[in-house]
Order: structure tokens, then sequence, then C-alpha cells
């Protein structure tokens, strides 16, 4: 039995109903529930009456013990327990809801020898994220990602760890910098920096 002090429920309230649910840091879908396979297909079913008639998104893992989806496999409508990923095959699935990580820096702000720009124009010329076992990730709208569509998926892909850099355009007074991931893959960045000019 899980000690309940190392673990965060909510109450939450779902089309379906009521649900007690628990908090995964190592799942990357909302109401996430995970199925397996002896072998690779494309029509899943079960019981999840929290995500029937839902279009949700799918995510499949390399190794069939780790929640975490390696791959996305897109978006799909669960219906009445089922759902066809035709023409994808896989042997393990997590399905859930999505979400959009969202991470905003406050506004720079910059203290020289002749006092702060606060209300100055100012431009964020380039931006360095350091990151760590990524696989998508995006800054500024400007997306990253280590795999593509058609990828053999008896394969692991790989995972970002290291220095990335932006090259970014216009003025601000108060700039800042937004770091997104809207699919289901994990994405950890550990530092930000930027140049900026005024």
């Amino acid at each position: 039995m899980d000690n309940l002090q190392d673990a965060l429920y909510a109450l939450v309230n779902r089309p379906a109903g009521l649900f007690l649910e628990r908090f995964e840091l190592d799942v990357t879908l909302d109401c996430a529930t995970q199925n397996t396979n002896a072998t690779a297909k494309s029509v899943w079913t079960g019981d999840h009456p929290a995500l029937n008639d839902e279009l949700l998104k799918f995510g499949s893992s390399f190794i069939k013990d780790n929640h975490d989806p390696d791959y996305y496999l897109g978006e799909f409508l669960y219906t009445a327990g089922s759902v066809d990923l035709s023409p994808i095959s896989v042997d393990n699935v997590t399905i859930g809801y999505g979400y959009t990580q969202t991470l905003e820096i406050m506004p720079i702000e910059i203290k020289d020898n002749n006092g702060v720009t606060g209300g100055m124009p100012k431009r964020i010329v380039s931006a360095d994220i350091y990151l760590t076992s990524t696989l998508a990730v995006q800054l500024e709208g400007n997306r990253v990602l280590t795999f593509e569509s058609g990828l053999d998926l008896t394969i692991k892909p790989e995972t970002i760890t290291g220095l990335r850099k932006f090259y970014l355009l216009g003025y601000s007074e108060r700039p800042t910098l937004v770091v997104e991931n809207d699919i289901p893959v994990p994405c950890e960045a550990l530092a930000l920096g930027a140049e900026v000019e005024y």
C-alpha cells in the first residue's frame, strides 16, 4: 500500500463522474492508463469510463514497465472502450488527456551604469536552453524534435541532453521567454539564458 505522505491525490470531476486520482511524476498524460499486449496490434480495448468518447492522446513506450511514452502516436477517438490506431501497430499504449507544459520567465530587466532598462525597448537576440533526457520542446514557437514520423517503433529514440540555441526576433519593453511542450514525451529544462540587446 502506498504511503500517503509520498503521494498527491485529487478529486477530479470528469464528464463520466467523480474520480480519485493520484499524480505520477513519470506519466506525461492526464488521467492516463497503460495497456500491454504480447504482440503488436492496432485495435486496443479496455474499460476506462473516465476516457470514453473523448479525443485522446496516445503514446507508446519502448520499455513496457515505464509509463513515460517514448513515442507520441497522435490523437484518436476512444469510444466505448475501444480505439483503432491503424496503420500503427504497437505492443503497448499509454492513453490519456494531453496537456501543455509551459514555463515563462519573468520579464527581463537590465541594470547597468545608466540605471535600469524598465520601459525601454529590448530585444532577445538569442536564448540558450540546457535540456536533459528530452524528446520534444519548443521555445517561443521554435520546436526541437528528436523523432520523425515513420520511425521504427522497435528502436528507442535518442533524447536530447545538452545546450540548444535559438535565435529570436522582435522588440518589447518587457521581453520574456516561453518554453512549452504539447507532446506527451519527456521534456526537462535545467537552465535558460538569454542575450539581450537594448
